[in-house]
């Protein structure tokens, strides 16, 4: 038997009414979020697919009211059109990327192209006057699970009415994770006596797909065939062939001094390209001949003993003109006499160059300082504050980033994976800081959330 009307709680008449303007207006709001999606896979998307796809959904008519019960939106709204004006999820879309890893590169270029600020302090795309973010908001946010995930709000005029919807950003693993929460415990309304125990084995499986997602992308970086230009000796294969002849040669010298060897192959790679590509500015001509001064230098110090127990001599501390080398530099100098894989890495380099023991080590750590230092890197500093700004800003940020590769100190840092992993990073801090007008005052101030960025995609290069 139904309800007589007196009986009927009159918070349902105005979650009645905003139910039916939005089926009302499903139309409008379903064209606009096509277009929403349309504008933000022309901007999101690059030529290498990290978005494998892009998902969208406006709520349903249960999911509406849900909400506006749960947030005890009839007490702050009388009207329908402000209640669906407040809910900052009526149109919800997911980029969906490969890799946790990936969520940072796609929020950077969200904050990257969306950098002018209207009076109300939303950011927008000058070629996109229709689609505002706020992006004021620190990212990621964390989740009532404790877990992080980018989700930021936005506002889109179609035909100048504004229409609210929320853009998370999320890997294949965390979406995965999130559908099986959503169903297993937001979904659950029932009492659980034990919920220590599900929230445990809950905390153990998401565990156990973050390592799933490291693998998967390790495995992709092995796989995925480079498009960017690559310097001649790699282009030629004799950064592979550099990094055969050191193992073959040391492998034995090693097995000499020590009666025993170590697996040192990922070193004597790391070696090979260092040798192939510090002169990068060479003609091919030139690279050739290196080879084979190199080739020469093989054959001598086959015949030279190697003592891999002996501590490397330096003569002097090691001596630069900025920061970022400076911390590395003496850093490397210690860890050379007390990490045994950086005492052999520098045993094999030091034999295979031209000078002494400190000027070589110099040398590599002002090429580290090249490549962290690349133009690209820091673009947005340079297209948005004057020169004399960004350039402080820039040796900030090559200062963290040396204290943290430092603190981390571990011969992985000159993998190929950290590397590219550290420079996406840098750009993640770029954008973060591209719009403070405190110059050194603000990056100083955010240097624990800059360091704590760096540290956690330096660790996802791990697996």
């Amino acid at each position: 038997m139904a309800k007589e009307e007196s009986q009927r709680m009159e918070l349902f008449d105005i979650i009645d009414e905003t139910t039916a303007l939005l089926d009302r207006n499903r139309q409008v709001y379903e064209a606009a979020l096509n277009e929403i999606v349309g504008l933000l896979t022309t901007v999101l998307q690059e030529d290498n697919q990290q978005i494998i796809a892009f998902k969208a959904r406006l709520k349903t008519k249960t999911s509406l009211k849900e909400k506006i019960i749960r947030r005890e939106l009839y007490k702050q709204y009388r009207n329908p059109q402000m209640i669906l004006n407040s809910i900052p999820d009526i149109i919800g879309v997911l980029a969906e990327c490969r890799f946790t890893a990936d969520e940072v590169r796609i929020y950077t270029r969200l904050k990257e192209n969306f950098f002018l600020t209207t009076d109300e302090g939303l950011y927008y795309d000058p070629a996109l006057p229709n689609l505002f973010f706020w992006l004021a908001v620190p990212q990621p946010q964390t989740q009532k699970n404790g877990l992080a995930v980018y989700r930021v709000d936005g506002l889109y005029l179609k035909d100048d009415a504004p229409i609210r919807f929320e853009l998370q950003v999320k890997s294949m693993i965390n979406s995965f994770w999130s559908e099986v929460e959503h169903e297993l415990i937001y979904k659950n309304n029932a009492y659980l006596p034990n919920d220590e125990f599900i929230r445990s084995t809950l905390d153990t499986l998401k565990n156990n797909l973050d390592g799933i997602d490291n693998m998967l992308m390790n495995l992709s970086l092995r796989l995925a065939p480079k498009k960017e230009t690559r310097h001649v000796f790699e282009d030629l294969g004799y950064g592979n062939f550099l990094a055969m002849m050191i193992s073959d040669l040391y492998m034995k010298k090693m097995a000499d001094s020590l009666g025993f060897t170590v697996d040192f192959r990922k070193t004597c790679e790391v070696l090979g390209f260092y040798v192939a590509r510090k002169s990068s500015d060479a003609s091919e001509e030139e690279l050739r001949q290196m080879l084979f001064r190199l080739s020469g230098k093989f054959v001598q110090a086959r015949d030279k003993k190697t003592d891999f127990e002996e501590k490397v001599i330096f003569g002097r501390d090691f001596q630069a003109d900025n920061n970022f080398s400076l911390i590395l530099g003496r850093r490397l100098q210690y860890l050379a006499n007390t990490d045994y894989e950086w005492h052999v890495f520098f045993k094999m380099l030091f034999e295979i160059e031209d000078g002494n023991a400190i000027e070589d080590l110099e040398l590599f750590v002002l090429v580290l300082h090249k490549t962290y230092s690349n133009e690209e890197l820091y673009d947005v500093l340079y297209r948005r504050m004057d020169k004399a700004a960004a350039d402080m800003i820039k040796d900030e940020i090559l200062t963290i980033t040396a204290e943290v590769l430092a603190e981390y100190g571990k011969i992985q840092i000159l993998y190929q994976e950290s590397i590219h992993q550290m420079m996406d990073a840098i750009q993640w801090v770029t954008i973060f800081l591209a719009d403070e007008r405190d110059g050194l005052e603000a990056v100083r101030t955010k240097k624990a959330t800059i360091m704590q960025q760096l540290r956690k995609m330096l660790r996802a290069s791990q697996g």
